[in-house]
């Protein structure tokens, strides 16, 4: 089984949509890293854009994983567990016009499977114990054998999928993504 870095396709970024706004209503901007599941959705919640052309996985402010329908019925067929799926408001800035159908995935399953030993990564300069990046990341295959999609306990911003997760994305012509194979150990 393979594993990949799920990015953002910046080569795809000319011309597409950038949340550059948000009203979270106090909402905790740093939520989506934790790994945690969310109890308490405010619906109200919007992100807002100026032009562009809508993708599968839209680019934002905060970084927080903003999907399409079409990525969430991936995940639904393929049965993908650990995953909470809540609405998002995506408005242009202009006309206040909804773009319709997307979503906020919310990663459950954090796993401790950063191989130390054999990744590239930045630690923090004042506290060593905080992983401030990571390069080059190897996986422990046995952590992540059978996990559709995960996010690090050693540094949660990253997102990994499963080859074939990665697979059905391809086929469905999923945009705005990109994949780096990751080595597993």
């Amino acid at each position: 089984m393979k594993y990949y870095h799920l990015m953002r396709n910046f080569n795809s970024d000319i011309g597409t949509i950038f949340c550059e706004e948000a009203n979270l209503f106090g909402f905790y901007e740093y939520i989506f890293v934790e790994g945690k599941e969310i109890k308490d959705w405010d619906s109200r919640i919007t992100f807002y854009y100026e032009d562009g052309r809508a993708e599968d996985y839209l680019d934002n402010i905060y970084n927080w994983p903003i999907f399409s329908e079409r990525m969430k019925k991936i995940l639904d067929d393929l049965n993908i567990k650990g995953v909470q799926f809540f609405p998002i408001n995506i408005k242009q800035k202009k006309t206040n016009e909804n773009l319709s159908g997307y979503y906020i995935f919310n990663i459950c399953n954090l796993v401790e499977a950063l191989d130390l030993e054999k990744s590239e990564y930045q630690n923090s300069v004042t506290n060593p114990s905080i992983i401030m990046g990571v390069t080059h990341p190897v996986l422990k295959e046995d952590k992540v054998n059978g996990i559709g999609i995960l996010r690090l306990q050693e540094y949660k911003e990253s997102i990994f999928i499963s080859e074939r997760l990665k697979k059905a994305m391809v086929e469905r012509n999923i945009t705005g993504c990109s994949f780096r194979e990751v080595k597993l150990s």
